[in-house]
């Protein structure tokens, strides 16, 4: 390794590789002290990787990873995601009132916003893929700012939550980047955090090729365990508590099993499991479907609590306050 760098969160040397991209010339090697998982370049490091989010070249690499054609627009990534975008809410709407203010960092194509915004008195976004920001302004009406967070002049105003949904990934130095977020935070704020979670069980229990070809992607320069995490969020000085769970269920983990592809709207069908949509429109085909579905709902949400139960987990969220 000839860039090998420590840990970022507890600075123990390098441990094991667990993946190696040949072409991209890096490799993702695991802390043997808190159990991150990071990346560390064979090659030497590309440019300002701010372009690589401001061009829309993270979002070129969705379609292959969910399955679904259309999902790197910003209409079908709002629709896709919309869902997801309403558990999140619902998870942080305890902390929230009609005087609060959020900040959404990497707010993505603006659904939780959007939900958010209707229920609090000042809704912020902040995400550097220029035409999702354009999008959030101009469809959803959302005040979005297409900058790095460090160049942003908030008027010296704090908020009371900030949410970062899937965004502390692609840092190499997390720890820098929670300070920036935790100035922001009012004292006794709310930080919403939401990881990938390197539990998962295409990754560690499957040991699926395939998946892991698509899994660790070149954006993400880190993969959290809550060990890794809770070492991460206590250094802050944050009072934490996790509910990790796993957003894919039971059809896209057979498809992966059985095809080594996802399920097509993978993203979409996460939370519900896989359901039955097409089909002839018969009276008595209408009975059986409706009789089916509440059963793939069930066994996969039975598949979902064997995952748990055995610690596999495709996400973190996390809650945090600041003292």
């Amino acid at each position: 390794m000839s860039q090998a760098k420590p840990c970022p969160i507890c600075h123990n040397p390098p441990g094991p590789v667990v993946f190696k991209k040949e072409s991209e010339g890096a490799l993702w090697v695991r802390c043997e002290g808190c159990g991150l998982v990071y990346k560390v370049h064979e090659r030497p490091e590309p440019g300002d990787s701010a372009d690589y989010y401001r061009d829309g070249k993270m979002r070129e690499t969705v379609p292959y990873r969910y399955g679904d054609s259309s999902s790197a627009t910003p209409e079908a990534a709002f629709e896709e995601k919309y869902e997801l975008q309403w558990e999140r809410f619902l998870k942080a709407k305890g902390c929230l009132d009609k005087a609060s203010s959020v900040l959404e960092i990497g707010c993505g194509s603006g659904g939780f916003l959007y939900i958010a915004a209707p229920n609090v008195e000042r809704c912020v976004g902040v995400e550097l893929d220029e035409e999702l920001a354009a999008f959030c302004r101009t469809r959803l009406k959302l005040d979005v700012r297409d900058k790095p967070l460090n160049e942003i002049d908030f008027g010296g105003k704090e908020f009371d939550l900030i949410c970062m949904f899937h965004v502390l990934e692609h840092f190499y130095d997390p720890g820098s980047f929670l300070v920036e977020a935790i100035k922001l935070l009012k004292p006794g704020g709310r930080l919403a955090i939401e990881v990938p979670c390197f539990d998962d069980a295409l990754v560690q229990a499957f040991d699926l090729k395939k998946f892991q070809e698509l899994y660790f992607v070149p954006h993400h320069e880190l993969y959290f365990t809550q060990n890794s995490l809770s070492r991460l969020l206590g250094d802050s000085g944050l009072q934490f508590q996790f509910s990790s769970f796993n957003e894919y269920g039971l059809a896209n983990h057979l498809n992966w099993l059985q095809n080594d592809s996802p399920v097509k709207g993978a993203s979409r069908q996460s939370g519900r499991g896989y359901q039955v949509t097409s089909f002839k429109k018969t009276p008595r085909n209408v009975e059986f479907v409706n009789s089916l579905n509440p059963w793939l709902r069930r066994i996969n949400g039975e598949y979902k609590d064997i995952l748990a139960s055995r610690g596999f987990f495709d996400t973190i969220f996390c809650m945090a306050q600041k003292g």
